[in-house]
């Protein structure tokens, strides 16, 4: 499979997966790229037949409420490149899980990647877990023929349950989603609109950015000055705001870290939470520790109200900045 870097909009890198020569992979209806997901990985799950019937039952209880009829008898080790593993969901249809052996994004697109933490991500994997859908026959689709939506939530389920110690992060090249693992990843998975909870996920690029950069010092100033608003927000946390976080620095020997932590608790001039994820530098830290900040170092702070960023003042210098310096290119598949 080849791979090309298209665009990187707001410091994320967006790919575009050619399809295999076989099989061919279905289209959704508003996207022209294949609908996939991506797992990367350092290393490859032991994925035998047995062990992937055992994911797929875990996947799709048969008490839930998906309306897809799950036939065991065809599991199946598909003849193709890179091992995998098919199962028949609705119709003509199956969906198709590949492990490969080798690293999805070549070393030399990774280079290109502005964002220090996906760069990070992308040099270490060393594998990749992929998820998509092909006709039972794998002959080719007609251009009327779509993949029914009712299958998108059957292969978030699925690489939820394939998500393990060894996963790096998800990428999803149709939608344009390229996340690092976080704590939260498979119950990102599992929410009841995957794709929008992985879209909503926060994740903001790690750039090098000067220590008098006028913007940020001003961004920095304003979220101290809001602060009270972020508290009150998170004292009452109404229904509808969720992801509760603040920044703050981390120092590594000559290096400064800005990262986010999700809040669980703010006690006085204290505030506790989870790390949101792996730092660059800092090797003492790994994503999930529990750490201990003092308000006075605050950096930002931003929770989502209605699925809408609210704070993020440097998160909104930081993107404006990478749209400057990247300018969008549209997207075109080989």
């Amino acid at each position: 499979m080849k791979h090309a870097i298209l665009s990187t909009l707001g410091g994320l890198l967006f790919l575009c997966a050619t399809a295999p020569a076989q099989p061919p992979a279905t289209k959704t209806d508003s996207e022209s790229t294949p609908f996939s997901i991506v797992l990367l990985q350092t290393a490859l799950p032991e994925l035998s037949l047995e062990r992937f019937a055992d994911v797929v039952s875990k996947a799709w209880p048969a008490d839930s409420e998906q309306r897809v009829v799950i036939d065991t008898a065809d599991l199946a080790i598909p003849e193709k490149r890179d091992p995998g593993f098919s199962v028949g969901v609705s119709g003509d249809l199956n969906i198709w899980v590949t492990l490969s052996p080798r690293p999805f994004v070549k070393a030399a697109d990774i280079e290109q990647v502005s964002d220090l933490r996906i760069r990070k991500m992308l040099k270490a994997h060393r594998a990749s877990i992929s998820i998509h859908v092909v006709s039972r026959k794998h002959r080719k689709l007609n251009d009327d023929e779509t993949l029914p939506a009712t299958l998108i939530p059957l292969m978030t389920e699925l690489a939820a349950e394939l998500v393990d110690t060894k996963t790096l992060g998800i990428i999803v090249p149709s939608e344009e989603i390229l996340l690092p693992r976080g704590a939260d990843l498979q119950s990102l998975l599992r929410e009841k609109d995957p794709i929008t909870a992985l879209k909503n996920a926060a994740n903001v690029p790690v750039v090098n950015s000067a220590d008098d950069d006028p913007q940020i010092k001003a961004a920095v100033q304003e979220a101290r000055t809001t602060w009270n608003q972020f508290t009150k927000a998170f004292e009452s946390r109404a229904q509808n705001t969720e992801s509760f976080n603040v920044k703050f620095p981390f120092k590594s020997k000559d290096k400064t870290e800005f990262m986010w932590i999700e809040v669980t608790s703010i006690n006085e001039n204290m505030v506790t939470g989870k790390l949101g994820n792996d730092p660059v530098w800092a090797k003492d830290l790994k994503l999930g520790d529990e750490v201990k900040m003092k308000v006075s170092e605050l950096a930002d702070w931003m929770y989502l109200k209605d699925g809408e960023m609210v704070g993020g003042f440097s998160v909104k210098v930081l993107l404006e900045q990478q749209e400057k310096a990247t300018p969008p290119e549209s997207c075109k598949c080989k």
